[in-house]
């Protein structure tokens, strides 16, 4: 779990014990997303930017952390894709993409692609499809660059994002502050879930979510 001023925070999901861990690598910055990937290793982005990787199988310890760069600005998501890429949305310059191995940036994404250089979400659809949001939802498809801005013109039901999820169909789930929508990349086309659908008293302020096991999709307040 990540906590406000560097805080990390482990659990032990049989005992409950709970251990609290202030490591100077976080430089006591809100760590704002967490992933994991193929080879376990664990990576962070904070408030302030920075970009972390934990070393999958060492104990927890600064040594065992690594700052592999710093975007001096807002870091409020961060995915490794299946092809080990990853990718960092900015508050003020757009998505950049690294190569986890080196750190190195292999392309960077800006207002000349997107809609703007502020992008606070993001997820994979598929091996090319990629989607950033925050008051615009981008479609962007890596292998030929081109990137689709949808928006409430488009049968979005809101152009304001809080959280998005895709499901194992290859659907987009986008949570907004008066409902769910659902958009079909391969019809480009919206399914709106509103007031009338029960999301009259949905949360406002929402910026989680997760997809279960079992396929079923909750977005958290």
């Amino acid at each position: 779990l990540g906590a406000q001023m560097g805080l990390l925070q482990l659990v032990n999901p049989e005992t409950k014990v709970l251990e609290n861990h202030r490591l100077p690598v976080f430089r006591n910055s809100t760590i704002r997303s967490i992933s994991q990937d193929s080879e376990d290793n664990i990576w962070f982005t904070t408030q302030r930017g920075d970009l972390i990787r934990y070393q999958a199988g060492q104990p927890i310890e600064n040594a065992s952390f690594e700052l592999i760069r710093e975007f001096n600005g807002f870091a409020f998501a961060h995915l490794v894709d299946n092809s080990g890429r990853v990718w960092v949305c900015t508050t003020d310059s757009g998505v950049f993409i690294l190569d986890s191995k080196t750190g190195e940036i292999i392309r960077h994404l800006d207002d000349k692609v997107l809609s703007s250089n502020k992008q606070e979400k993001i997820t994979q659809l598929n091996d090319s499809i990629f989607v950033f949001g925050y008051d615009l939802l981008n479609v962007y498809n890596v292998n030929s660059g081109e990137n689709r801005v949808l928006s409430y013109s488009e049968g979005m039901i809101s152009n304001d994002i809080l959280h998005m999820q895709n499901d194992k169909d290859g659907f987009l789930w986008v949570y907004t502050p008066i409902g769910i929508c659902r958009y079909n990349h391969f019809q480009n086309s919206f399914t709106n879930f509103g007031k009338k659908d029960g999301f009259g008293l949905i949360e406002r302020d929402g910026n989680g979510g997760l997809l279960t096991k079992d396929g079923r999709i909750i977005f958290t307040g």
